[in-house]
């Protein structure tokens, strides 16, 4: 921004959100076991999904969208970190049987996820989001295709 003033001979202001920084050093254990996860998949092959935690969605909406990316194929982080106030516990929500069914090609993470570093991994190549101002600032940062939540 200096060189800017510099240029125009006048005082710049940033207008809108700054991108957020990717720390380049997180010892977490969470971090560490998604990393590894992420780090033995292929570039652009996993797909991010984060519901965002203010939306609460139904038990039905949650069975067919992991049913969906069941029967897909594809690569998936499943950020599913639902608010406090929802009062449902995970194993209603998801379909009996699911988690050994997907394992090795799918995370169900079901708590906090740190979305800044999952999106600047190589290998991930598209989100699914709730569409909220900084999941898709976020998801731009990186280049990555965003698929809306409807």
């Amino acid at each position: 921004m200096k060189i800017l003033e510099e240029l125009h001979n006048k005082p710049v202001i940033p207008v809108g959100l700054l991108p957020p920084q990717v720390k380049e050093r997180d010892d977490k254990e969470s971090w560490v076991s998604i990393k590894t996860w992420l780090d033995n998949q292929n570039k652009g092959t996993v797909v991010y999904i984060a519901l965002g935690t203010e939306l609460i969605p139904s038990r039905d909406q949650l069975n067919e969208l992991a049913l969906g990316l069941e029967l897909s194929g594809v690569l998936f982080f499943l950020a599913l970190r639902m608010p406090a106030r929802s009062g449902e516990s995970y194993s209603v929500v998801l379909p009996d049987g699911f988690d050994e069914r997907i394992k090795g090609r799918g995370i169900v993470w079901k708590s906090w996820a740190p979305q800044l570093k999952i999106l600047s991994h190589d290998s991930v190549g598209a989100c699914l989001t709730h569409c909220g101002w900084s999941s898709i600032i976020e998801g731009l940062i990186f280049g990555h295709k965003a698929l809306p939540f409807l």
